[in-house]
């Protein structure tokens, strides 16, 4: 079964909204610990940063270079 997405957020929201808890990303420092961030905590972080997007006037569609430190 093939699913067409319209965009990257659709998925997102979907697997955030269906399996909250679900692991989504994993990263692992240079000590070798691993950091987990479930789909409502990506969920959450995307919705945020988009909120301060939108209150700094950048439109939908709007391409933006976001640069931030290496570190969650």
């Amino acid at each position: 079964m093939q699913i067409a997405y319209q965009n990257l957020v659709q998925p997102l929201v979907e697997r955030a909204e269906a399996e909250p808890h679900f692991p989504s990303l994993v990263f692992v420092d240079t000590a070798g610990t691993g950091h987990t961030i479930t789909a409502a905590e990506l969920h959450d972080n995307a919705a945020r940063w988009a909120a301060l997007l939108q209150a700094h006037g950048v439109q939908p569609g709007r391409v933006v270079m976001i640069n931030l430190s290496h570190s969650l």
